[in-house]
């Protein structure tokens, strides 16, 4: 290969390693493209989504103060919609925070998790998930250890962003501003609560609204990962009421991983009897594109459930009817911030239906607070075909790791680390016993590599000829290099072969390390070391990240990736290398050296603990099982040289059995002229082989 080009692609391929995410990150910001299999959709109306911080603060601080102002409404239905911002209460309440479930971290406890619930706008002010400690704990003593808990609304912002709250209601055209109203708590138990708000025209109350939470236990089919809402109009009139409501979606998870913004508004389609989700990323919310609307796919197929999503917990809304469900829009509060600020929330609305007097009208939802954890959400009630949220698993899974490695793959490594994890009670010892079968799988082909190798590394002499012969004309010499190395059986592709089949691997790796919640804030040797999350980067010692060039940031000193700059220089050292035709491929090779040594730790510097101890445990063994090849190549060669060329004979064929058969069952030995033909045909035989050995040793 011409020495130029090899420069060019290297320079090329580092130029893309390297940059690929400040790329990704501006087209990102300035089109709103999305990582590939993402379709643009964007919501063309922009009027119900504050724009800015600003506005929204102005909308919440006009709604605070609307929260004991009267709005008069008609009971017949009107043709323009009414300009009315609020209700009043038929008894004002105070705010009130109720509790139901439970935070103590016990498995007789019958409830996973403790929902806040806030009187103002009926809404949720905070869910703990008492089965699993906040971020950045796993450095803390277990007694130390808090809960994590999401779902807590914006700072500043809470009328707005409180999930899950009624934001507004629509009777007869009469838009009713609801998210600063206190409701009347009416109804309570341990995991039970049931808010209820008088609608009133003048002196008359026209409606009354009920919304009922519902979290349930350990023992239902959902494991205690799902709060069941109600939202039920009563028609206090004689006359049909046209109502609407408009809610608040759940809010992001809080952020895990360092090298990338995991947090994701996601919804799932309908498509052809089975579900496609479509995630969108939080940077993909900007000036440009600041909303999506969440209600259709690009081909117009209708959601099932929505919600938001990070790598490790999900927060989804499933209606019970979802063709009850008018919009459903995603945008940002502050699409102009940095990209790590954005705050994204969701909003939906319903469509308007008729009650009839003295009647009511019922809207049913479901709420999933847990974890993206494969045993509970493969489940068959998660797994079903209607909710499917097994899919949130892989909503990470895009970019390179879609197109070098397969779902199945992530599985299957999920499935063996998780058998080796039951052996040792260690996820670090469960991913070194993973390279010790892989290894093992990969010997027979390491082993024809590293014999490949050394025959190249023999071929001096013979180059030095053919440059000799061929000069200058570099085109000839590299097709009679191609011819020797088939002749004497030597691939120089065969040198990498065993590190290309492993990167389908690594990649799966990495995936199933970031996306594994089994592997969130597990250690490695039981806690004895340093590394306390074999998810994130191991971390010797921290600091506020400083931002370097390319969009990177040094944060810590990770030890794991300069150990595998050490062991990568010495398997570069200890590995056979093919004769240079010239003082050019001599570069090629230095070159390829320092590109290996430096590129892979950088590029893995800031990746998982886990993927780290992965590929540095798998070049020490690769290192120690070229070594033992390589020393019984050179004990073979020095048997040769003492006692010639060792044949290995093949195994007797059907006809040479019979043969020896025959020879077996003779009663006498030959005499006579038979014998001394028998004895000439074996000197010529001993002739033959001698002539073979001196042939082979010249």
């Amino acid at each position: 290969m011409d020495t130029k080009r090899l420069i060019l692609a290297m320079v090329i391929m580092t130029g893309l390693i390297l940059g690929w995410q400040v790329v990704v990150n501006y087209l990102s910001d300035t089109y709103g493209w999305r990582k590939p299999g993402e379709p643009r959709h964007v919501a063309t109306d922009t009027t119900t989504q504050p724009a800015t911080a600003e506005h929204a603060a102005a909308t919440s601080a006009t709604s605070a103060a609307a929260t004991n102002s009267t709005a008069t409404i008609t009971a017949n239905p009107t043709s323009q919609p009414a300009t009315a911002t609020a209700a009043y209460l038929a008894v004002n309440q105070e705010n009130r925070t109720i509790t139901i479930g439970s935070d103590q971290r016990s498995t007789t406890d019958p409830f996973k998790m403790r929902v806040d619930l806030s009187s103002q706008g009926a809404g949720i002010e905070q869910v703990t998930l008492n089965e699993f400690d906040a971020s950045d704990q796993s450095k803390r003593k277990p007694d130390q250890r808090q809960h994590y808990t999401y779902q807590q609304p914006f700072v500043g912002l809470e009328n707005l962003t409180r999930p899950l709250a009624s934001t507004g209601v629509t009777i007869n055209g009469q838009a009713i501003n609801l998210a600063a109203v206190n409701w009347l708590v009416s109804q309570s138990t341990d995991n039970s609560v049931t808010f209820s708000l008088d609608i009133s025209s003048g002196q008359k109350v026209v409606a009354r609204l009920y919304k009922t939470f519902t979290l349930t236990r350990r023992d239902d089919t959902s494991l205690g990962y799902e709060v069941k809402i109600e939202q039920r109009a009563e028609n206090l009139t004689d006359q049909p009421l046209n109502i609407a409501y408009e809610f608040n979606g759940p809010v992001s998870p809080l952020r895990e991983l360092l090298t990338m913004d995991d947090r994701q508004i996601l919804a799932a389609y309908q498509v052809d009897n089975k579900l496609q989700i479509q995630p969108h990323v939080g940077r993909s919310f900007n000036e440009k594109t600041p909303k999506f609307d969440l209600t259709r796919d690009s081909k117009d197929n209708r959601f099932v459930w929505f919600g938001a999503s990070s790598v490790y917990f999900n927060a989804l809304v499933r209606p019970q009817d979802a063709a009850q469900i008018k919009d459903i829009s995603a945008g940002a509060i502050n699409p102009t911030s940095d990209p790590d600020d954005r705050l994204v929330t969701i909003d939906f609305t319903t469509n308007t239906q008729t009650i009839a007097a003295g009647q009511t009208q019922q809207i049913d939802l479901t709420a999933f607070f847990g974890p993206k954890k494969r045993e509970i959400l493969n489940t068959p009630y998660y797994a079903a075909p209607n909710i499917n949220y097994g899919l949130t698993l892989t909503t990470l899974n895009s970019g390179c790791a879609n197109w070098c490695t397969a779902q199945w793959i992530i599985d299957g490594l999920v499935w063996l680390l998780g058998i080796f994890h039951w052996v040792f009670r260690d996820w670090g010892i469960a991913i070194i016993c993973l390279v010790v079968v892989v290894r093992t799988i990969l010997h027979p082909i390491t082993k024809r590599s590293t014999i490949s190798m050394h025959k190249m590394g023999k071929m001096g002499p013979e180059m030095e000829r053919l440059k000799k012969k061929h000069g200058d004309n570099k085109e000839e010499l590299n097709k009679a290099m191609m011819q020797m190395y088939k002749q004497q059986g030597a691939t120089p592709i065969l040198g990498c072969l065993p590190m290309f089949l492993q990167m389908p691997i690594w990649i799966a790796l990495w995936s199933t390390l970031q996306n594994t919640m089994e592997l969130r804030q597990a250690p490695f040797l039981y806690g004895w070391l340093w590394i306390n999350d074999l998810s994130k980067p191991d971390a010797l010692l921290s600091w506020s990240p400083v931002p370097l060039m390319f969009g990177w940031k040094l944060g810590a000193i990770n030890i794991l990736p300069i150990l595998m700059a050490v062991v990568f220089y010495l398997q570069q050292k200890f590995t056979p290398k093919p004769a240079t035709a010239s003082p050019e491929q001599a570069k090629q090779q230095k070159m390829m050296l320092w590109m290996t040594v430096l590129l892979f730790p950088l590029f893995l510097y800031n990746g998982p603990s886990g993927l780290n101890l992965y590929i540095l445990t798998s070049t020490t063994i690769g290192i120690i099982e070229m070594r033992r090849i390589r020393n019984h190549i050179q004990a073979q060669e020095e048997k040769e040289k003492l006692e010639g060329p060792v044949r290995v004979e093949a195994g007797p064929t059907r006809m040479g059995k019979q043969m020896a058969k025959r020879r077996d069952t003779q009663e006498a030995p030959k005499k006579g002229l038979a014998k001394w033909l028998a004895d000439l045909q074996q000197k010529a035989e001993e002739m033959r082989s001698e002539q073979q050995k001196r042939k082979d040793r010249n």
